[in-house]
């Protein structure tokens, strides 16, 4: 029980904080100032706990009316005819049935005090002498239900009935669409305060509400002559795909000798998604747009700027890191994997469901965990669409990293095993392996990163300073991530010596890779009458230089820094320092007398400001709104053992940043 208790704290990775304790320049520092080790005890404590046969015994399901289960819309009200039916070895008076609907996301905690709110749940019994006490726990966004057996035991086949929202308003279903949303039970049978999941308990499909958005998707760069494919979605409110729609959508921004059709028609069967190909028939800058008629509403996109050129760095869009309800987030990893191709149109992917964190812990599952590497496996397509297996090591020591393999050698070190407890013994395990870690949230909430454990130079060249969380990047950042620690920012890390390129990825926990900076719950707005573009949310995606779309070349380019991060929006941003790439280590001497920064930035909308930052000191540029830069910086008296990169700014309150140039 403890465990999830902790669990119920921790919102989507957790809120908790904790007063620092004295710091002190320590190497390899296995006590750091923000630790949380009551959660790791919590964990271990569960781990070793005996558990009577009764415990997690039993069975749960759902009657509905008529057999036929009703259709179920995210974000709405509906109401759950619930049983459940004791197992062989009883429940002692004293045990305790817990209900917990899938936390975090939406779902009205179940509470028995109030008929007229939200998730007021009616528990009976038709077991003669047996009274029941029901009562709630945890917090308002994350509690279950606790049914306490009294009078006498409950014994094999009788039944508790929970009436759940069939009264008043209803219960609030999951915000995010997905299979399988879990109502989840576990059994008390001895009433020790040791539980046991109901491993099968009763799950229904939530599906997305009405089309309301639309999202275009093209490449960022693109070679005279090839053909590449406009991606359309449409999405519900809070992003959700396969939308109910029939009709037809617009392309707008069309060049006027390419062969680019008027519209194209969606059909029921479609589920709101279309990919049109088109051929690139001349060089330039190409900014595609789609709108649609939803009801009363002319719906617009603009796809992010395709760059027609035959020398530009291709760029290739991916999220390393999400989570699926195999940890903490929603949906089934099957549909993680194509919302990411077929919806955000990403080029790679990495599913990083937490080693032992959420309902059911992987470390302890080989079969969670053989289905994830599956299920990354079926999605493979080399040259359209890489997925990499992979994981969230969830120290609640020395901060969170994502585990992503480049080839099928996957294996699994959790952080609440003592032979992997630290980031040394991390790397320990992955040396001589084809895998990269990155650190993330490193400056705040849920826990920032314990920095005295130097980065590995092969095992973590690059470390993530955007996502769902915010910006880790540095104190005068917008967009923060949550209660950030002075100092523990990654451009403290970098003036303390270490070379880390830049990326940015989701953490989303909302089955939508690629596209959490579109979603209400993570700060996405729709743009009042005097604004001319929406306000985003806090996101992130890693956009990777190569010439191929390959595991290989994937590693390879990460391991080179030849990558940047932005919060959501697939902005273009390219530059050399004195012929150097991004992330490059560059000898003094090939700097030249006069080293400048050359830049191409080709935002999604306006451009507000772009920051350079040398060696920790910022210089700013208002860009007025303008939709690209093309430049050169001046970095006059650049000296050896210094640092540059760039910081973009967009009108909608969008980040971008490219990885560090490193003077040797």
């Amino acid at each position: 029980m403890a465990a999830l208790l902790g669990l119920a704290a921790l919102w989507g990775c957790g809120t908790e904080t904790v007063e620092p304790k004295p710091t002190r320049p320590v190497v390899d520092d296995p006590d750091p100032p923000y630790a949380l080790w009551s959660k790791v005890e919590e964990f271990r404590q569960d781990l070793a706990a005996e558990r009577s046969a009764s415990d997690g015994g039993g069975t749960a399901y759902i009657r509905w009316e008529e057999g036929v289960a009703p259709v179920i819309r995210a974000g709405r009200a509906a109401g759950f005819d619930l049983r459940y039916q004791v197992g062989s070895e009883g429940i002692a008076v004293g045990g305790q049935i817990h209900f917990m609907p899938e936390p975090f996301w939406g779902w009205s905690v179940p509470q028995t005090v109030r008929p007229n709110r939200g998730g007021f749940t009616q528990v009976t019994t038709d077991a003669e002498g047996v009274d029941l006490e029901a009562f709630s726990v945890g917090t308002v966004t994350a509690g279950y239900l606790v049914i306490e057996v009294g009078g006498r035991d409950l014994r094999e086949g009788e039944e508790v009935r929970l009436e759940y929202g069939m009264q008043g308003p209803g219960a609030l279903v999951d915000r995010h669409a997905e299979r399988g949303a879990h109502l989840w039970f576990y059994v008390d049978g001895d009433g020790d305060g040791v539980r046991g999941l109901i491993a099968d308990s009763p799950t229904v499909d939530v599906v997305a509400g009405p089309a309301a958005r639309v999202v275009a998707t093209t490449p960022s760069v693109v070679r005279p002559g090839e053909t590449f494919s406009l991606n359309i979605a449409l999405l519900d409110m809070h992003g959700n795909d396969n939308v109910e729609f029939e009709g037809a959508v617009r392309i707008r921004n069309r060049p006027p000798t390419w062969d680019v059709p008027e519209q194209v028609h969606l059909t029921p069967e479609d589920g709101g998604r279309k990919r049109i190909e088109i051929r690139a028939e001349s060089s330039g800058i190409v900014r595609l747009g789609v709108e649609v008629q939803i009801g009363e509403t002319l719906v617009q996109a603009e796809a992010g700027p395709t760059w027609i050129d035959a020398n530009a760095e291709r760029v290739f869009w991916g999220d390393l890191h999400g989570h699926s309800n195999f940890s903490d987030g929603t949906g089934k990893p099957d549909d993680w994997f194509d919302y990411a191709r077929h919806t955000a149109a990403l080029d790679f992917v990495c599913l990083t469901d937490h080693d032992h964190f959420g309902v059911r812990f992987i470390d302890q599952s080989p079969d969670l965990w053989e289905e994830l590497r599956s299920v990354a496996r079926a999605h493979h397509a080399p040259g359209e669409f890489v997925t990499l297996p992979g994981y969230e090591w969830t120290s609640w020591v020395h901060g969170h990293r994502h585990v992503v393999f480049f080839d099928e050698d996957a294996e699994l070190f959790s952080s609440v095993d003592e032979r992997y407890q630290t980031p040394r013994q991390l790397w320990q395990a992955l040396e001589g392996r084809d895998a990269l870690t990155f650190a993330h949230h490193s400056a705040g909430d849920p826990i920032p990163t314990n920095w005295t454990f130097a980065p590995d130079p092969i095992l973590e060249p690059v470390t993530e300073v955007m996502s769902v969380h915010g910006s880790s990047e540095a104190a005068d950042s917008p967009r923060l991530v949550r209660n950030p620690r002075p100092g523990n920012f990654v451009r403290d890390v970098l003036d303390k010596g270490a070379t880390l390129g830049f990326i940015g990825s989701g953490d989303s926990h909302d089955g939508h890779p690629g596209l959490p900076h579109l979603s209400p719950v993570y700060g996405w707005r729709p743009g009042r009458l005097d604004e001319d573009v929406d306000s985003m949310g806090t996101g992130g995606v890693a956009a990777v230089m190569g010439e191929s779309l390959t595991r290989a070349e994937l590693l390879t380019s990460l391991r080179a820094r030849k990558c940047y991060a932005t919060s959501g929006p697939r902005m273009i941003l390219q530059a050399t320092l004195s012929g150097y790439p991004v992330g490059a280590s560059i000898p003094f001497a090939d700097l030249g007398q006069n080293p400048s920064l050359d830049a191409v930035i080709l935002g999604t909308v306006g451009l507000a400001r772009l920051d350079l930052i040398r060696s920790g000191a910022v210089s700013s540029m208002p860009l007025q709104g303008e939709r690209r830069f093309m430049g050169s910086l001046p970095l006059e008296g650049l000296q050896a053992g210094e640092y540059v990169y760039l910081r973009i700014l967009q009108e909608d309150g969008s980040l971008a940043w490219t990885s560090p140039f490193f003077v040797e």
